[in-house]
């Protein structure tokens, strides 16, 4: 709510030493507020990013069709309003086959924590989910016959997503040798919380810790960073990395760029859209590596 007001706050202001009233405000008058926030300078200096003034165009588009609903103004002069475009930025780490390869076979998979971690970064890799996807599974939601994953996505939003022979039988091998294990363990370390108890209660948690509670995202990040600095790896890695590269192997590999919206749950194919221009920048580094014009050009 105070984020809200933020941005509505200026836009009254604007409207107030506009000298019009906020009824004669049409979508004429919206679209030049627009054009402002564009060319205004933000309390840094420079002007206001794409992500400010989404947000700020955003809850005036709220504002007006609640003032229409209920009944204050006879239309929505914001309806039509575009909002502006965010800016797409291509990912920063995506990982080799050879880096990814090297990062699932480090856990050590002679301990329970050890299996666990090989089969929650199997998964991600394998299925491109999202991390809090992963803490949020439970054990009925796997199918390992089918090989398919029950996922409880963004907004509520549940779906069936594929996973590979690997992440199965990582999974698998958690099930059998890791999970009860770390279930029952006596642990004498920190303990845990009633609410953290309460959240679970009557459900079974895929990934647990060794207290026998369901994992949370910051401890699958610390495990997916420590495996990646273990393994040498200079990019900065994190779980969202692995479902990027999940992504970009399948579209080097040939995959349909909608095959990879459907296993990603992109709303739009503008967000899958992304991993076509990870693959041109790759392309443009091989003509500059290998092309006999361009190798030309660097011996000079």
């Amino acid at each position: 709510m105070r984020g809200f007001r933020t941005h509505l706050a200026p836009f009254l202001r604007y409207v107030q030493e506009s000298g019009r009233d906020l009824k004669e405000f049409g979508t004429r008058q919206l679209q030049s507020y627009a054009t402002y926030l564009a060319e205004r300078p933000s309390a840094h200096g420079g002007k206001l990013c794409v992500a400010s003034r989404h947000k700020a165009i955003g809850d005036i588009k709220i504002f007006f069709r609640f003032l229409h609903k209920s009944g204050r103004i006879h239309y929505d002069p914001a309806a039509s309003l575009e909002l502006p475009r965010k800016p797409q930025y291509l990912p920063r780490a995506i990982l080799s086959i050879e880096e990814t390869g090297k990062l699932l076979e480090l856990p050590d998979i002679q301990t329970p924590i050890g299996i666990r971690n090989r089969a929650i970064m199997e998964i991600l890799y394998s299925a491109g989910l999202r991390n809090e996807e992963v803490t949020l599974l439970d054990v009925q939601d796997i199918d390992l016959a089918g090989r398919t994953a029950l996922v409880h996505g963004k907004g509520g939003k549940d779906a069936v997503v594929p996973f590979g022979r690997q992440a199965a039988h990582a999974i698998e091998h958690y099930l059998y040798f890791a999970r009860n294990q770390l279930v029952n363990a006596i642990n004498t370390g920190r303990p845990v919380s009633e609410r953290r108890k309460k959240e679970d209660e009557g459900r079974q948690p895929l990934f647990v810790t060794a207290q026998g509670v369901r994992m949370v995202i910051t401890t699958v990040t610390h495990m997916v960073k420590y495996y990646s600095t273990k393994a040498g790896i200079a990019k900065p890695i994190t779980p969202h990395c692995l479902r990027h590269t999940c992504a970009t192997h399948l579209l080097r590999n040939g995959a349909d760029v909608r095959h990879i919206q459907q296993l990603l749950r992109h709303g739009s194919i503008n967000s899958t859209q992304i991993y076509t221009r990870v693959a041109i920048e790759d392309l443009k580094e091989a003509q500059r590596r290998f092309h006999p014009r361009e190798r030309e050009t660097e011996d000079e």
